[in-house]
């Protein structure tokens, strides 16, 4: 007949084996702490350890970008060789400007010395100006507007006379030579005059010695101015063959002309002393500068 076939065998419990019922939890060992380990008994597991189910692969967080920079690197090779180029052209462009402004600089320098060295020399503004458009004047275009006859005390070497043009073109002054009544004749290259500048020329350029003056041009003493009377001549080349620009004379000088400058008004062609106190040996006079009005009115030239 048919053969009997084994029971079957209960399915293994996954857990601990169950106490028969009625069984006494004090006499049945329980699932403690201390005998049995627990899921949460070991130690906390890393929030980077891979679970049961992660395959063993360990997953990271990307780390943010940097502040600053872009998250996008493809162009950073460009960027930065474009801030390079404008950094480069502000560079170039500053040492333009610096260069400039030293040249400036120097320049404005240059031109200051020499002023103050012509300024050292004369006391004044001598009126000079660059010769390259300059032509020689023609008669009437400089004159004589002022002149120290009789200083006070010595003469020798204060002696001065005062030139102005009343041209509006730069005047070249260099074939300039004076003569007086007695043919005596000197040079006094001025250089270039500017359009309505003076000049003074006199017997010394030393401050020390011509009473406080300010001599652009010296002629030396060789000439001298007659107190008793007088012919003075402004001549381009030498007045006896040369062009004569300029004559004016006087006769025997009156007692208000001891150490006053005579002044010649070229417009109305009258002469009177010079009343306003100059330089260092007790003379009155304007050289270099504008001359004062004639209240009282001599004779003239």
């Amino acid at each position: 007949g048919p053969r009997a076939m084994p029971p079957e065998a209960p399915p293994p419990d996954a857990g601990a084996s169950r106490p028969p019922p009625g069984a006494d939890a004090a006499s049945t060992p329980s699932a403690d702490a201390a005998s049995t380990p627990s899921a949460d008994a070991g130690p906390i597991a890393d929030a980077g350890a891979a679970g049961p189910d992660d395959g063993g692969a360990r997953r990271d967080k990307p780390s943010a970008p940097e502040a600053g920079v872009d998250a996008v690197t493809g162009d950073a090779g460009s960027d930065a060789a474009a801030i390079d180029a404008a950094v480069d052209g502000a560079r170039d462009a500053v040492r333009d400007v610096v260069a400039d402004a030293a040249v400036d600089a120097v320049i404005d320098t240059a031109v200051d010395v020499a002023v103050d060295a012509d300024l050292d020399a004369g006391g004044a503004d001598s009126g000079a100006v660059d010769g390259t458009s300059a032509r020689p004047p023609g008669a009437g275009e400089v004159v004589v507007t002022e002149a120290l006859v009789n200083p006070a005390g010595t003469d020798t070497g204060r002696e001065w006379i005062e030139i102005a043009s009343r041209s509006s073109a730069p005047l070249d002054l260099s074939g300039l030579h004076l003569a007086d009544a007695n043919a005596v004749d000197v040079a006094a290259p001025a250089g270039v005059i500017a359009p309505g500048a003076r000049l003074v020329l006199g017997q010394s350029a030393d401050a020390s010695k011509n009473g406080g003056a300010p001599i652009a041009i010296a002629y030396g003493t060789r000439l001298g101015l007659n107190n008793d009377g007088e012919q003075l001549s402004l001549c381009i080349g030498a007045c006896a063959g040369g062009l004569v620009i300029d004559h004016v004379g006087w006769d025997a000088l009156a007692a208000a002309y001891d150490g006053h400058a005579m002044v010649f008004d070229r417009d109305s062609g009258a002469t009177c002393p010079a009343t306003r106190p100059f330089g260092t040996g007790g003379d009155f006079g304007t050289p270099g500068a504008a001359d004062d009005a004639c209240p009282a009115p001599d004779a003239g030239f």
